[in-house]
């Protein structure tokens, strides 16, 4: 099993809005294996950032609309990911994390992965995204991709998570990709940061340390290559875990 999450980063410029997905989903449709069971991860970008941003979402606070307003627009770019996967002959069906998993104070606190853990294994492609499950202290919270992507990949005890960004991995301070990130007592101060809710890279290091014995890999999903080779298992990106 190997667990893909496609950034937001690597779909979107999160600072201008340029749209890259047209290209990101059909270069993932043209390398993902066909003898192996996948689950993908789509990560909110550009529009789903600039959304709960702009209406301060992070608990329900009586904005119902602007929260199914977010919601809605990511599904939409899920489902377009879904559609270019079917059209290349890829049997992607999307899941909804909200019927699935509950949090509190924006942990998971309950996920019941059974039916999309099933669904891989039947050779299906389960399609998810970041989302806005019921929280049982805010009412509603957001939950990133990374986070339902590690959970996934220890429910499935998944050889492979492979984080996609729009970088070609961590770099250090002479913009050198550091290969292996777990040799670096302080990887922070390597890390640049950006306006984003989810938390960027350092928050797939910090969801990264609750694996349980899959490796973690980030790689630049806009390259031509790099996620094949990463499945392939040869030395592509930072390995983070």
């Amino acid at each position: 099993m190997i667990v893909i999450k496609i950034g937001g980063s690597a779909i979107s410029d999160k600072q201008t809005g340029a749209d890259y997905s047209d290209e990101v989903f059909k270069r993932v449709a043209a390398e993902l294996p066909r003898d192996e069971s996948i689950i993908l991860l789509l990560g909110a970008g550009y529009t789903g950032h600039s959304i709960a941003m702009k209406y301060r979402l992070s608990k329900l606070e009586g904005n119902a609309l602007h929260w199914a307003y977010l919601r809605y627009s990511v599904s939409e770019i899920a489902q377009k990911l879904v559609k270019t996967l079917v059209n290349a002959g890829l049997p992607a069906v999307y899941f909804s994390a909200i019927s699935s998993i509950k949090t509190s104070g924006g942990i998971i606190k309950s996920f019941d992965s059974s039916n999309i853990l099933k669904f891989a294994e039947m050779g299906f492609i389960p399609v998810m995204h970041s989302d806005a499950p019921v929280d049982l202290e805010k009412g509603i919270s957001i939950v990133s991709s990374d986070k339902i992507a590690v959970a996934l990949a220890n429910d499935a005890k998944a050889r492979l998570l492979i984080f996609g960004s729009d970088v070609d991995g961590i770099y250090d301070n002479n913009h050198n990709v550091i290969k292996d990130a777990r040799s670096i007592p302080d990887i922070s101060k390597h890390l640049w940061h950006v306006n984003d809710v989810s938390g960027g890279i350092g928050n797939k290091l910090y969801e990264a340390r609750n694996l349980k014995g899959t490796k973690a890999v980030i790689i630049n999903m806009r390259r031509d290559g790099a996620l094949a080779a990463a499945i392939k298992g040869n030395e592509i990106g930072t390995v983070i875990s």
